[in-house]
């Protein structure tokens, strides 16, 4: 008869001890788990992070990730223009945004010099040829230079030329041809003028004279212009 160890089931085989392969083979997985966890940490951190695109608004204009504020449309500019009435002008532009423009200008017409102000819409600003719509008033100041009362030999009308004042205001409809940065600008409107001359004195002959202190005319007339865009900024 077969005995059974000591402590045994009698109808229970006994266990085999574990063999040297089964262990090592055990220990290859744990190590492998435990090097998981730490692996997929790195992959995780070293992901990067994706970003969103800039906003864009309306007027042309992006709002980035930090909200900083990116123009797309320049700023600032420089418009050089002649035309009636205004005479001749050199102006600094203001563009809040893309379509609107404000302007002041110094301007002489020849006899005095002024200002003029004006605020100016552009209808699709991002086009190589552009429609534009403006209104503007101005007012030139009396008096022309020296040099100029004195190549005028009637005494009269020197007389009317020495204080003479223009006011208008101006509404004009045109063109711009070039770029955002550089442009030529065409346009041409309408204007009302107030001109106001100063004092005269007529010598009627025998010692009679005939002093008037003053006219103005007043009315409608065309109005045109051209000029020269610069921005920047």
């Amino acid at each position: 008869m077969t005995t059974s160890p000591v402590g045994a089931h009698p109808l229970r085989p006994a266990s085999k001890p574990m063999d040297s392969r089964s262990k090592h083979h055990g220990a290859g997985v744990a190590i492998t788990s435990s090097m998981l966890l730490p692996l997929l940490a790195a992959l995780t951190l070293a992901t990067p992070e994706l970003s969103s695109p800039p906003l864009l608004t309306a007027e042309g204009t992006r709002w980035g990730e930090e909200q900083q504020f990116v123009r797309s449309h320049p700023l600032l500019g420089v418009e050089l223009d002649a035309g009636f009435p205004d005479g001749a002008a050199a102006g600094i532009l203001v563009m809040p945004v893309s379509f609107l423009r404000l302007q002041l200008a110094g301007l002489t017409n020849g006899l005095g010099t002024g200002a003029r102000l004006g605020v100016e819409l552009v209808a699709f600003p991002t086009w190589v040829l552009r429609p534009t719509l403006g209104v503007e008033g101005g007012y030139t100041f009396g008096g022309v230079g020296a040099w100029a009362l004195g190549s005028i030999s009637d005494d009269t009308l020197r007389a009317a030329l020495s204080k003479v004042t223009v006011g208008f205001v101006t509404a004009r409809a045109g063109l711009e041809l070039g770029s955002k940065t550089f442009a030529l600008t065409l346009q041409a409107g309408v204007s009302w003028i107030d001109v106001n001359l100063g004092s005269q004195a007529i010598n009627l002959g025998s010692g009679v004279s005939l002093k008037a202190t003053g006219s103005s005319l007043r009315g409608f007339v065309p109005s045109a212009r051209v000029g020269l865009l610069f921005c920047f900024g």
